[in-house]
């Protein structure tokens, strides 16, 4: 089964939340946030998603992800590239 996940707009208009439907959270114990590629070494989530051309930094919490783009970068571009890196994940 392929995991749905609702993407809304955030105040900042180079940022999306993501919130996949898994039913369980998607990290235990405090929200995690990444600015580069090497702060995200530990985590194999925020390490596929920083692999999405654009992707500038993650935050992930326990019920979603917000993904902030660099300003160059297209919502239209990145978006699917994320939710297929999240799917990837979690199936």
């Amino acid at each position: 089964m392929s995991v749905q996940i609702a993407v809304d707009t955030t105040p900042n208009p180079h940022a999306l939340k993501f919130t996949p439907d898994l039913g369980r959270p998607l990290v235990e114990g405090r929200s995690q946030s990444y600015n580069s590629p090497r702060d995200a070494e530990a985590s194999p989530l925020a390490k596929s998603l920083f692999s999405v051309p654009g992707v500038v930094s993650v935050f992930i919490t326990r019920s979603f992800i917000t993904i902030r783009k660099a300003e160059d970068a297209a919502w239209d571009a990145v978006t699917p590239q994320v939710e297929a890196a999240i799917r990837t994940y979690f199936n």
